[in-house]
């Protein structure tokens, strides 16, 4: 609906209006011929403008009779211009902010007596219904009045891309998503620049998954009439389409249109920390910082900063930030979580365990339907469960993941579970028993890529079915051709397979996305295999410094014995080979 500027600041005024007891006020009257006005038009933008005044003066001064006074001045105003629709717009906001509903009904009402096709008649009831309806006053009832009468509007004037709009809005209201997407581009035809409608249409297709029709009408919008808040939208279209640099793209140009939104900063920080490919960490941490000093109560930030610093290897700033965290919001389940998470990587597993189970048990007295709640404590057990396999304490992995299982409902929750004991079995070197349920995973999740990976590579590894192990890395590599450590696995096959030209060049591409000991050592055995003992040497001395990175949290401490050994023994061939 059209609303001036003047109207909106008014209305936000009068949401203060009391009925304080001032001297009545000695004023005009209204008057539908006014001495400067020859014809019904000039009478009709006297009383408007004279409607607007004291409707200011109410909104400054809490002065209940000026506010009177200015409904009397639109009466009068719209009396004289039945079809101007700012006047009626303007008037019905006064009835809803006054909370007179009724007497705007009987206006309206008493306009359609003598005017069955007054089109703002119409309006003023469907925007009084409108409001019951937000209000819960009979809410169901007044929405389905309220879509009465924009149907009624929108045949009457077809053209009219505003009224189009409301109408798609309260189809949305209604869960009518057919009739709503239908009044969008309705809207649409009437006026091609319409913004509202692009951006509700646009909204419409991502509550149905449609993420491609919805970056296809935000585009449209902020292509004719570009804004933070609408680049923002297209930026978060573009985040659930998967198309990240796009989002941030999105967002960046949001947020130049937009400096002062801190939700806008926040969301392209988001993108450039968990999307970004490689991760933007120094972007990122440079706006939570300004959001940080700038919000000092919201912990939000501080989190994100923490999570930052974890990323960044410097556990000192980690903890204080998320201590800070902790002392605004305590009780808040992702603080607590990365807590847990920062535990681990400053080696207290213990500690961390207790952080896990606290909340594993709080979140277990929210009410059982709580699907949210119950696939959060099943992540949780699996963190709890890992952090037990790294202290080799089996039996306390293998219940926790028993009672993950008893929360587990679909095929892929179970398929995770499956996948831990996998993985816990492994570890433990039952590789028959890790190799079932590797299996099993694959048969409740057939597209699960990381089990193929870990299948593939623990059969090469064991050197056995390597033409199996090769087709399920490849299938990993698939999905992901840049993914380091399926790079490795196929490396580790061709190893096994003898091909050790193509082994070498997998590993070196695995090293440029992923530096680690195993994929440093795995080049080292190839350059053996392939006599360049030097260059064996310098791979495997690689590898024990890169143990020693305290990124590496999971080092298997026999494995680096292994490496030493080798190191040893190929400095001693270099050395002896010198010597000859």
């Amino acid at each position: 609906m059209i609303r001036s500027a003047k109207a909106v600041l008014l209305i936000a005024a009068l949401g203060s209006v009391s009925i304080a007891q001032t001297p009545k006020p000695q004023t005009p009257t209204p008057t539908s011929t006014p001495s400067n006005a020859p014809d019904d038009k000039a009478g009709a933008y006297y009383n408007f403008a004279m409607g607007r005044l004291y409707g200011e003066m109410a909104g400054a001064q809490g002065n209940r009779e000026y506010a009177n006074r200015a409904v009397k001045y639109y009466q009068e105003a719209l009396k004289l211009d039945p079809s101007s629709p700012m006047i009626a717009d303007e008037l019905t906001d006064l009835y809803v902010h006054l909370n007179r509903l009724q007497d705007a009904i009987t206006l309206a009402e008493d306009m359609l007596k003598k005017d069955p096709d007054n089109v703002n008649a119409r309006r003023i009831l469907g925007s009084v219904y409108l409001r019951m309806a937000q209000s819960g006053r009979d809410a169901d009832a007044s929405l389905q009045k309220a879509i009465e009468q924009y149907q009624k509007i929108t045949q009457k004037d077809p053209n009219d891309a505003d009224s189009w709009t409301t109408l798609a809005d309260l189809y949305n209201a209604a869960n009518n998503s057919t009739e709503a997407e239908k009044a969008f581009k309705a809207a649409l035809k009437a006026d091609p620049a319409n913004t509202d409608a692009l951006k509700g249409l646009a909204k419409l297709y991502m509550s149905a998954g449609d993420a491609r029709s919805a970056i296809e009408s935000l585009k449209a919008a902020t292509d004719k009439s570009p804004s933070g808040e609408t680049l923002a939208e297209l930026g978060s279209a573009y985040s659930e389409a998967g198309k990240h640099n796009e989002a941030i793209d999105a967002l960046q140009r949001a947020s130049e249109l937009a400096p002062d939104d801190d939700k806008i900063a926040a969301s392209l920080a988001d993108e450039l920390l968990f999307y970004a490919n490689p991760p933007k960490l120094d972007e990122a941490k440079a706006i939570y910082e300004r959001l940080a000093a700038e919000n000092g109560r919201e912990p939000a930030f501080q989190l994100r900063l923490s999570q930052i610093y974890q990323e960044q290897h410097d556990l000192v700033k980690a903890r204080t930030a998320a201590d800070r965290a902790k002392q605004l919001e305590p009780e808040n389940i992702d603080v607590r979580i990365n807590d847990a998470t920062l535990l681990d990587s400053e080696g207290k597993p213990d500690a961390a365990i207790a952080v896990y189970k606290g909340l594993v048990d709080d979140l277990g007295r929210a009410p059982s339907s709580d699907d949210k709640v119950r696939k959060l404590r099943l992540g949780l057990l699996r963190d709890i469960a890992q952090d037990y396999e790294k202290g080799k304490r089996w039996p306390e992995a293998a219940q926790t993941l028993d009672d993950a299982e008893k929360l587990a409902s679909t095929n892929e929750e179970k398929a995770s579970v499956d996948f831990s004991r996998g993985a816990m079995l492994e570890r433990q070197k039952q590789y028959d028993a890790s190799e079932k349920q590797f299996r099993k995973v694959l048969e409740l999740d057939p597209k699960h890529i990381e089990a193929m990976n870990y299948l593939g590579y623990m059969l090469a590894d064991r050197n056995v079915k390597l033409d199996e192990a090769a087709q399920l890395v490849k299938k990993a590599l698939d999905v992901q051709p840049d993914n380091g450590a399926f790079l490795d696995s196929m490396g580790w096959v061709c190893y096994r397979q003898g091909k050790y030209a193509e082994a070498q060049r997998l590993l070196e591409r695995a090293l440029e996305h992923q530096p680690d000991p195993t994929i440093h050592d795995h080049l080292g055995d190839v350059f053996a295999k392939l006599g360049r003992t030097k260059e064996a040497v310098a791979q495997w001395q690689a590898s024990l410094k890169e143990a020693q990175n305290p990124a590496q949290t999971d080092i298997d401490q026999e494995e680096m014995a292994r490496v030493n050994r080798k190191l040893d023994e190929a400095q001693a061939k270099l050395a002896k080979e010198n010597h000859n």
